[in-house]
């Protein structure tokens, strides 16, 4: 929960959503698309579907 992780820590929040950038970059960089998103309203979560058109 990064609003947790930004209440608590600002710095730790900064370094989760750069690290998670970077994540983000290197799939897009390797071929993925982002084709779906969900919010999990149970866990308040959310996720990304990403897939590589040509593996």
């Amino acid at each position: 929960n990064i609003q947790r992780i930004k209440a608590d820590s600002l710095e730790q929040a900064i370094l989760w959503r750069s690290t998670t950038r970077r994540a983000f970059l290197r799939y897009l960089e390797s071929g993925y698309s982002v084709e779906g998103f969900r919010l999990d309203t149970g866990t308040n979560r959310c996720f990304y579907l990403l897939t590589r058109a040509n593996p």
